[in-house]
């Protein structure tokens, strides 16, 4: 049937949407007289009469045959050939017979759903997905369908939705691996998704305690009731300082929600020696968050979205581009929502001149999509709007440095606390200097980053952390300036008893000229 809209001249489809009950007559011979003149009609009808895969003819043998030559295709990787195969056995294959206990039918479009997922043809996916559930809803079998379509629905950004198929479909699998496994894919899409939001697969609030010796699990507990009462959490974060030893616990670090942000206060109001910081990397995700909605920002990616959407949203137009970029995609995903924005900027960026290429090529303007309108409007957006692709590359200059730090935070391949006050300014400075020193381009992304460090992230123990890091503090650019010092003796003083401060301000004129212990070690290691 799509074919045979593709080829419905505009002219006609004006006249069949001004008509009324009475015209009926006149239009259904008005299009009689325009199909029995089109190919594809004569094909089709060719097709609809074939004495072998007629709807009226079906062959269960010939459905299994080919289901088994799309299996052995799937398996050695061919997926065009598999998505044929599976489409050929799906026009033989009888409603109502069953394959392995299984309905044929239902288990055919899983099938295909599997390989339109490995083909990234996602809306497509979604579609066999749901034709099989809906021929078999109740089948405990069927829990395939469940998670493909999670799976889809989780590249798609519909988080809702995937944790509900996810779930759907752990609840379902009989095996003990396979739930371990749909368990966590379903862990992986809820922190993609929600960064470091405490929420379960379930929709739960968690809270999960985590001790640092690399990172050590502790537990986790229900805290829908706790999450949004500050004295219930305060309550829960100090016994868990009980639990572990005051004398154990340095640092406390949760995400930056009020409740949190009060209980964390109130914990070192009752700890002295104790502190409490907002998480690093949500912290950052907030500042793309901000720094995406400027006016440039957000108008660019809601051109980028449109784009990408109409591209990834079409089985055809997606194969085109992927013949273009050679198979290079354009979605590129990162820890979290926004940093996974910016990235794909970053990759629509590098593909300009691909993709410039396709929007022009015969093939396109040939094509059905040409004359669509979010066809139109995409295009028009790659070849016509003169703002679009500059206002891309400033977006990539003034955030890919956050990302940068985000990727650095979150990887966790070192410990952050003593770079993250170095690696921020960093940013900044690069920031500056890919806008050409000119203030009144970065000066915007700078208050937003500003905004978000000064009330959130900048914390004295950041502070000392890159004073007592030597790899830094012996560097001829580092910045002994009186906010560092202050920050580092504010956690001396909060940190250490009379006594033990004594002892480490020698130390410290120790370290600052790298003197006895601190000499050759620590050069070494500053190298």
């Amino acid at each position: 049937m799509e074919k045979l809209k593709s080829v419905v001249p505009d002219a006609l489809k004006r006249m069949i949407a001004k008509s009324t009950a009475d015209d009926l007559p006149s239009t259904c011979n008005s299009f009689l007289e325009f199909f029995l003149h089109t190919e594809q009609f004569q094909m089709i009808v060719g097709d609809l009469a074939h004495s072998e895969s007629a709807l009226c003819c079906k062959n269960r043998d010939a459905a299994l045959e080919s289901k088994r030559k799309g299996n052995e295709c799937f398996s050695s990787g061919d997926y065009v050939k598999a998505l044929n195969l599976y489409s050929q056995a799906l026009r033989f294959a009888p409603i109502d017979v069953d394959d392995v206990n299984k309905n044929l039918v239902a288990t055919l479009f899983v099938n295909r759903a599997s390989v339109l997922l490995k083909m990234s043809f996602l809306v497509e996916c979604l579609r066999d997905c749901t034709r099989a559930l809906l021929i078999s809803p109740n089948y405990a079998k069927f829990n395939e369908a469940w998670y493909r379509r999670g799976k889809a629905n989780a590249s798609l950004n519909g988080f809702e939705d995937a944790v509900h198929d996810f779930n759907v479909a752990m609840h379902l699998e009989e095996s003990l691996s396979g739930k371990r496994q749909i368990e966590r894919e379903l862990k992986l899409i809820v922190d993609q998704y929600k960064g470091n939001n405490s929420v379960d697969q379930h929709g739960k609030d968690v809270l999960h305690t985590l001790v640092p010796a690399g990172t050590w699990f502790l537990k986790s507990i229900d805290a829908s009731d706790l999450v949004k009462n500050g004295e219930l959490m305060f309550t829960y974060l100090d016994e868990v300082v009980e639990e572990i030893g005051k004398e154990n616990v340095m640092q406390v670090i949760t995400n930056n929600a009020s409740n949190y942000v009060n209980a964390g206060m109130r914990l070192m109001e009752k700890r002295g020696r104790l502190w409490w910081t907002p998480c690093a990397a949500y912290c950052i995700d907030l500042m793309l968050e901000d720094i995406g909605k400027l006016n440039v920002h957000d108008n660019t990616l809601a051109k980028a979205r449109q784009v990408v959407k109409f591209i990834y949203g079409h089985t055809w137009v997606l194969s085109l581009m992927r013949t273009f970029t050679k198979n290079h995609e354009l979605i590129l995903l990162a820890i979290t929502r926004f940093a996974t924005s910016f990235l794909t900027l970053q990759s629509i960026y590098k593909q300009k001149q691909v993709i410039l290429a396709m929007f022009s090529s015969e093939k396109w303007c040939l094509s059905t999509w040409a004359k669509k309108p979010e066809g139109v409007k995409a295009r028009s957006t790659v070849l016509f709007d003169p703002s679009f692709w500059p206002h891309v590359a400033f977006c990539i200059k003034t955030t890919i440095p956050l990302v940068s730090v985000l990727r650095e935070v979150d990887l966790e391949e070192r410990l952050t606390m003593g770079y993250i006050y170095e690696l921020t300014d960093l940013a900044k400075e690069k920031i500056a200097f890919n806008c050409g020193g000119m203030e009144r381009k970065y000066s915007p992304i700078w208050r937003k980053i500003d905004a978000r460090w000064n009330s959130q992230l900048h914390r004295h123990l950041h502070v000392a952390g890159y004073y007592l890091n030597p790899q830094l503090r012996y560097e001829d650019k580092f910045s002994n300036v009186d906010e560092v010092r202050k920050g580092l003796y504010e956690c001396m003083d909060r940190m250490l008893g009379f006594e033990d401060r004594l002892k480490a301000d020698i130390q410290l004129d120790s370290y600052d000229q790298a003197n006895g212990d601190f000499g050759s070690q620590l050069q070494e290691f500053a190298v």
